[in-house]
């Protein structure tokens, strides 16, 4: 049987990681925060499909990338 440290370890290694699509948003938005921004913008920044960045954005981040923003 599994302590708690031990099932916490295990649950934590089956999450998966953010993909780096979603860390490189993250960056960019970051730093880009003062200029325009939309998704097209940033999608074309990390040379991915705008619909491609808003889904795996959301998945990481409930409000997607307007809710990231607010």
């Amino acid at each position: 049987m599994l302590d708690g440290d031990a099932l916490r370890a295990l649950i934590a290694l089956e999450r998966p990681a953010r993909p780096l699509v979603v860390i490189a948003a993250e960056r960019y938005l970051q730093r880009h925060y003062a200029g325009p921004l939309d998704r097209e913008r940033v999608a074309a920044h990390l040379h991915c499909h705008p619909n491609h960045l808003s889904r795996v954005f959301a998945a990481a981040h409930r409000g997607g990338l307007r809710g990231y923003l607010n």
